[in-house]
C-alpha cells in the first residue's frame, strides 16, 4: 500500500481485511493516535469512516508470517509486538475499490454531503495534508459510496500543533463540494461539532492504548484542549477554505482524471 508510514493490507482473523499502520512506522507512532483519534470523531459526527481496530502481533504470529512487515529499501522491518491501528477495508477479492473518481461521477455518490462534513472535521483538526477518500459500489448497489480515510495528518501529523491554512484539508477534485458551496451549507455538521459533550474528549484520550502516549500524555491532553476550543473558530476557516474553492473553480484542472482503482494487487497477508 502507498504512503508514507507503510501501511500493509492484512486479513484478520476476524474474517475482516485491514490496512494496518505500524508503531514503529517511519512517521512514528504519533500518527496512530491521530488516526485512532480522527476515526473516532467522524464515527461520532456521523461522517462516514472504515471500520476502526486495535490489530494486536504477538512474537509467534510475527514468526509465523515474516512477510508482515514495514517496506524499506533494505528490506521488511517487523512491526513491534503488541498493539497497531487498523482500518478495515472491503474485501479486495469482493469489491472494487477506487481512490479516485472524477466530478461527473460525484451524481452517482449516496453520501457526497459527507464530503462538507469532512471539510468541517478537516478544519477543526488542522489537517495539514490532503482530504483522502475511497469510493466503491457496494454489491448489489447502484450507487457508489464513499469513506474518509488517512488522518495521519491531522494536528499536523507528527507535530500535534495547529496551522491553518485555507487550501489544506481539501479534496483535490474540488467538484465535490457542489456548483457553488456557502455557509449554509455546513451548517448541519457545524451544529454537530458545537453539540459535543465535553465528556467525549475525555472518552478519547481513555481510548488510545497506553503504550502510544507513553511520555506524551500532557501534549496529548493539551491537543484535546485545544480541539474544544477551536469550535467557535470553524465558520471562519470555513469561509477562507471556500473563498480558495471558488477561485479553484474559477481556474479548474484542465484535464479530468479518469476512475482510478485503489491498487491491492499485494497480496493481502493473513495474520
Amino acid at each position: 500500500m502507498r504512503g508514507q508510514s507503510k501501511p500493509k493490507l492484512i486479513s484478520a482473523d476476524d474474517g475482516h481485511s485491514y490496512i494496518v499502520k505500524f508503531s514503529n512506522n517511519p512517521m512514528g507512532v504519533r500518527i496512530l493516535v491521530n488516526e485512532l483519534v480522527s476515526a473516532l470523531l467522524l464515527q461520532i459526527l456521523g461522517i462516514r469512516t472504515p471500520e476502526v481496530a486495535l490489530v494486536s502481533f504477538d512474537e509467534e504470529t510475527l514468526a509465523k508470517n515474516p512477510e508482515i512487515g514495514i517496506a524499506t529499501t533494505i528490506g521488511l522491518i517487523a512491526p513491534h509486538v503488541g498493539l497497531h491501528f487498523g482500518s478495515r477495508h472491503p474485501e479486495p477479492m469482493e469489491v472494487a475499490v477506487y481512490d479516485l473518481l472524477p466530478d461527473k461521477m460525484f451524481s452517482r455518490l449516496t453520501d457526497q454531503d459527507h464530503f462538507l462534513g469532512a471539510l468541517v472535521f478537516d478544519k477543526w483538526v488542522s489537517n495539514s495534508g490532503v482530504r483522502q477518500a475511497i469510493f466503491y459500489r457496494p454489491p448489489e448497489e447502484r450507487h457508489f459510496v464513499a469513506e474518509m480515510i488517512g488522518h495521519a495528518w491531522a494536528f499536523r501529523g507528527p507535530n500535534w500543533t495547529f496551522f491553518d491554512a485555507a487550501s489544506k484539508g481539501l479534496y483535490p477534485r474540488l467538484g465535490v463540494y457542489g456548483s457553488r458551496p456557502r455557509l449554509d451549507d455546513f451548517d448541519p455538521w457545524l451544529d454537530k461539532v458545537m453539540g459535543l459533550d465535553a465528556k467525549i474528549f475525555q472518552s478519547l484520550f481513555d481510548a488510545v492504548p497506553q503504550a502510544w502516549i507513553a511520555g506524551q500524555e500532557e501534549q496529548f491532553s493539551n491537543i484535546l484542549m485545544i480541539l474544544q476550543s477551536r469550535t467557535e473558530r470553524l465558520p471562519e476557516l470555513l469561509e477562507e477554505s471556500l473563498a480558495y474553492i471558488q477561485e479553484g473553480r474559477r481556474n479548474p484542472v484542465p484535464v479530468e482524471q479518469p476512475v482510478k482503482q485503489l491498487d491491492t494487487s499485494e497480496e493481502c497477508v493473513q495474520a
